[in-house]
Formats: structure tokens, sequence, C-alpha cells
């Protein structure tokens, strides 16, 4: 090949490369466009989506926690019956999931020396109710299987512990995040707030209360 066929080449090389980041620019700043409308999950969802896409143009520059919007609910039970508690607890646990796309998305490339050798976990939901309320971590599962298919449901505790709820006493909804070498790692885990600081490093958002 001669030298202007050589420069021709890398010229239409360059053209692609120039045109593939326009495109990604343009994605990613209609994904960013969409976060300032819509619910409070579908905000969170999609700026983990613009944090996956940005990785591309930014290389993970920046905490990628602290870049989502994403909001933690603490939630008031007042006098509701169990079945409707432990209804509104498994759609939270579908939510939590949805929010960060059921754990199919790693959105924490290029943040190794952020996440590496650490576990998260980022809470979607505190919950506690007017009056005490107990369920099993099996009987929870089971509800949880009734409802659809969760990636990874991580219960702090074994198959007889029982899940309390107080006035006094927070349930923790949260995603799960383990940095590994092979990938991310995740799912959702459940759990008193001290379970769960055992287990990981918790990571709340700004918080919103919600009366139910």
């Amino acid at each position: 090949m001669n030298k202007k066929g050589m420069e021709a080449y890398y010229l239409v090389g360059l053209l692609l490369v120039i045109a593939g980041l326009i495109v990604i620019i343009f994605i990613y700043n209609s994904i960013k466009g969409g976060i300032e409308s819509g619910t409070d999950s579908e905000v969170c969802r999609q700026s983990v989506l613009a944090s996956r896409t940005s990785k591309f143009i930014s290389l993970g520059t920046g905490n990628p926690l602290e870049n989502l919007k994403c909001i933690t609910k603490n939630k008031f039970f007042v006098d509701e019956t169990s079945e409707n508690i432990k209804r509104e607890l498994v759609k939270d646990i579908y939510d939590c999931s949805y929010q960060y796309w059921d754990g199919k998305l790693d959105f924490t490339d290029f943040w190794s020396s952020i996440l590496s050798q650490k576990n998260y976990c980022l809470v979607c939901y505190i919950e506690k109710t007017s009056n005490e309320f107990k369920i099993s971590a099996q009987d929870l599962r089971d509800e949880v299987a009734k409802a659809g298919t969760i990636k990874d449901l991580l219960l702090e505790g074994d198959a007889k512990t029982v899940f309390t709820m107080s006035k006094d006493q927070d349930l923790l909804i949260s995603f799960y995040i383990a940095k590994r070498s092979t990938g991310m790692q995740s799912g959702i885990v459940i759990g008193k707030p001290e379970d769960i600081k055992k287990k990981c490093e918790v990571y709340a958002f700004k918080q919103k209360g919600i009366m139910v």
C-alpha cells in the first residue's frame, strides 16, 4: 500500500472512531436527560444505565456510587395487617432489584480502585412498623419466589432466622455489590442494619420518608 493509501486508511479509521464516540455521547446525553423525569425508581434505574454508558467516555473517573441518582426510602407502616406488610415487602424487594437492572448490568467497570475487595450494600428501603411484625427467612423467601425470580436473594441468617420490624427495629432492603476479578457479583440482601453492616459497607442515598 502506498503512502496516500495508508493515509486514507487511517483517516477512515479515525472518522469511524469519532463517529462511534459521537453516537455514545448522544446516547449518554439522551439517558441523562431522561433522568430528570419519571418515578424515583425509574430515575435511579436510568442513572445506573448512564453510569454504565459513561465509562466509555470518562473511563470511570469519580465515585460511581455518588454519581447515581438513587433515593433511600424510609417506609413506615401504620396499623397495617401482616398480609399487607408482607405484600409490600415483596414489592419493595422487586423494586430494589429493578432499580439496579436485576444485577444484569455491570456499572462498576473501571472502578476497581474503589470497589475492589469491598462489598457494598446500596440501601433501597429502610422499613419499620407501628406494630411489631415478624416473618421467618424461609417464609419471606417463599413469598418472593411466588412473585417471580430474583437473581440472588441473600437473607442474613439461616432458615430459622426470623426478621422483626417494629417502631424501634428497622429492616433494610439493599442491593448488594461485590467486585471480583470475574466481574460484578450482586443480589438483594435483607436484614437488620447491624447484620448488614457486618456483611458490607452500607451506602445510603438521599432519603425520602413514606407513610403507609
